[in-house]
């Protein structure tokens, strides 16, 4: 193991029955479960090895369009936060240049730009695949409609979600704008419904 910003880089981990769990929770589509399974991804990404951080954000990026349009919106939230934030290792703004110096120390340790550019196109990709999908849905079958329903207020939350990836920009600082995904609203909605 070794030391970084969150303490540790994990690298013995069963990260296959992780992400058989995960691939669960996305089955059972749970509010609370996916929002959880968002937040513990939020603090994994980070101290994951190179191989375990492929793997999870190959998970992500499975499943990405059935989190983009999921029908919970805190759930949604999460995601962009998830996407916006913590993808990479370096903020996406400055994946293409301009890494401040602890940034190319994550990468040489432990990380690999090239792949976390590539992640930044995969995910440009699949947003204008979902942002054409949204302009043409009136071609779309019954069935394909039913599965993208939450589409027009999720780009409107994620085009405000954008804000903390602006807001971080702006500032040009090391630390993520967000260091956790707050569950207490997800819990304080559980907790009514017991």
């Amino acid at each position: 193991m070794e030391l970084n910003e969150k303490k540790i880089i994990i690298e013995d981990i069963e990260m296959k029955r992780i992400i058989q769990v995960l691939q669960a929770i996305v089955t059972s589509d749970s509010y609370y479960a996916l929002t959880v399974m968002f937040s513990m991804i939020y603090e994994l990404l980070p101290i994951l090895n190179k191989k375990y951080r492929v793997m999870l954000i190959t998970f992500i990026m499975d499943n990405f369009e059935h989190f983009f349009v999921h029908w919970y919106y805190q759930a949604r939230i999460f995601f962009f936060k998830l996407i916006h934030l913590k993808m990479t290792l370096a903020p996406s703004f400055r994946i293409n240049g301009g890494l401040l110096p602890e940034e190319i120390h994550k990468y040489d340790t432990y990380g690999d730009l090239l792949y976390d550019q590539s992640v930044c196109i995969g995910i440009e990709e699949k947003i204008r695949t979902l942002r054409n999908i949204q302009k043409h849905k009136e071609q779309l079958s019954d069935s394909e409609k039913k599965n993208i329903i939450y589409i027009n207020q999720a780009f409107k939350e994620f085009d405000e979600q954008s804000q903390f990836l602006e807001q971080w920009k702006k500032s040009n600082s090391l630390t993520c704008p967000i260091a956790h995904l707050d569950l207490s609203l997800v819990s304080n909605l559980v907790s009514n419904l017991i």
